[in-house]
């Protein structure tokens, strides 16, 4: 289910900002929603993830699609960024008082970046010096992405990061997730259609005839390639005649199912 791929990159992405307040004025995402989702308090939303690929110039799919992989907290760069927080709080007396001297930092969240085995992104190396109005050693950040192609969690390292940011835009993004929204997987809703396309999804089951808003974003789809010239009507005929086609097939079989 799409929900769920977007809570497990959502999770990945706030191992990259994990300060609330910094994520909310980065991303537009309320602060007191941001942690509420990790908590399981408040269901996942497209718009959280969206907001994140609009600020940071990352291309909407990509943060819809599965990223693989883990963020390495044991990974050389990782280690050194981990070990300048620490120096930095030990020049300043340690978090507490660092926090007191720049209100704003979160004593909780520098508290926890500094824990063994905690992913200190080259991000929060850039809030945190910026915050300390300290400079940052070049070779703790590394390269920033060329584009906002990501396929695994290390992508996500160089693909937020300060140098990208911009400001998110409330117009272009959804009020709310419909299930309209998550009820087709990322993978065939930014796919190229097809007969052929369209025939493997339904035989397949990614898209299920009995499913409502799968068939209804379907035929939308069809529509609109339609409209742009992508599909001749003669195509988009064929592919409404398969959909009617798996419609009827499920039909009978539940109808089956209650005889049996």
């Amino acid at each position: 289910m799409l929900l769920n791929v977007l809570l497990a990159n959502y999770r990945v992405i706030r191992q990259v900002i994990p300060h609330p307040v910094w994520f909310a004025e980065l991303t537009g995402v309320h602060s007191s929603v941001a942690d509420n989702v990790l908590n399981g308090t408040r269901k996942i939303s497209l718009r959280h993830v969206l907001s994140v690929a609009q600020a940071f110039g990352i291309d909407a799919a990509q943060v819809q699609l599965p990223i693989s992989g883990q963020l390495n907290a044991d990974s050389p760069g990782n280690l050194k960024r981990a070990a300048w927080l620490r120096s930095q709080m030990t020049i300043l007396g340690g978090a507490r008082r660092a926090a007191q001297q720049f209100p704003g930092l979160g004593v909780k969240t520098i508290v926890r970046l500094m824990q063994p085995g905690v992913i200190v992104s080259p991000l929060m190396v850039e809030l945190i010096a910026r915050h300390l109005q300290v400079s940052v050693p070049v070779e703790l950040l590394g390269g920033v992405a060329d584009c906002g192609t990501i396929g695994c969690a290390e992508d996500l390292l160089s693909a937020i990061r300060l140098d990208r940011h911009r400001e998110v835009s409330d117009e272009v993004l959804p009020r709310r997730t419909r299930v309209a929204m998550v009820a087709v997987a990322a993978d065939i809703r930014f796919a190229t259609i097809s007969f052929d396309s369209v025939q493997t999804w339904l035989r397949s089951g990614r898209i299920d005839a009995r499913v409502r808003a799968q068939v209804q974003w379907l035929r939308q789809r069809l529509l609109a390639e339609h409209a742009t010239g992508v599909l001749s009507f003669a195509e988009l005929s064929g592919l409404r005649r398969l959909i009617r086609e798996a419609e009827t097939h499920c039909r009978l079989e539940i109808q089956r199912a209650r005889a049996a």
